[in-house]
């Protein structure tokens, strides 16, 4: 007979910690914030054990800081955590591209163009408060992995998943955010040119510019809050 049991609790386990992840992201769960295992536990109607399995994955993502004897904290994010963040992504980026760009299938170029067409119909008649941010950035998050994937290497896809859940914290700093989608549009589709073209020299070089500016953007933006975020 199938363990049923222990898939429950894993299953349980995993909603935990996606729910918690979630709430940090969104900065719900504000910088700063001591969490209460307790009150947690209370709230999602589980026990303790599954919130710390919760708080030990975030602390390794470098979501949250657990401090003995004082107690679990949401972890701020400074501007040079996040320049940091920036030219580490830059790196494992422009190589990940320029090992796709040598491996990509037609049907996988063909999925990267239907992302940068889709992204591109958020823009129609569209204002500002209009605008489909969060949709824009789900969108945004499966062009990068998809040019990350191509390359064949799966721990580097692992590894910027981690890098990406900074990204998105910091994007929530960027309000609706409209006329930078747009601009990280153009960007997108100037990438894509080149990678359809198989020009390694020019797709790299459309990446790392891209990636430059929208760091750029993000430690301006933080100055302006307080370089913390």
């Amino acid at each position: 007979m199938p363990d049923i049991g222990q898939i429950q609790r894993e299953s349980l386990g995993e909603k935990v910690y996606l729910r918690l992840r979630d709430k940090i992201l969104s900065r719900e769960f504000k910088r700063d914030d001591k969490l209460n295992i307790y009150q947690l536990a209370e709230q999602l109607g589980v026990s303790r054990s599954p919130i710390k399995d919760a708080f030990n994955r975030l602390s390794l993502e470098g979501l949250l800081e657990i401090c003995p004897n004082a107690g679990t904290f949401v972890k701020a994010l400074t501007a040079d955590d996040m320049a940091d963040i920036f030219e580490f992504r830059s790196i494992i980026e422009v190589w990940a591209v320029g090992e796709g760009i040598k491996k990509v299938s037609d049907v996988g170029l063909r999925a990267i163009e239907e992302i940068v067409k889709a992204a591109k119909l958020l823009f129609n008649d569209t204002t500002e408060e209009s605008f489909n941010y969060n949709g824009f950035l789900d969108l945004d998050t499966q062009f990068h992995r998809l040019l990350m994937q191509h390359s064949g290497n799966r721990k580097i896809v692992e590894v910027y998943d981690t890098l990406h859940a900074h990204l998105q914290i910091a994007r929530f700093s960027y309000a609706n955010g409209r006329d930078r989608s747009f601009v990280s549009q153009r960007e997108h589709e100037r990438i894509l040119q080149a990678y359809k073209k198989h020009d390694v020299r020019k797709v790299k070089h459309e990446l790392k510019n891209h990636i430059q500016r929208n760091m750029d953007d993000l430690l301006h933006i933080m100055d302006e809050i307080g370089g913390i975020i």
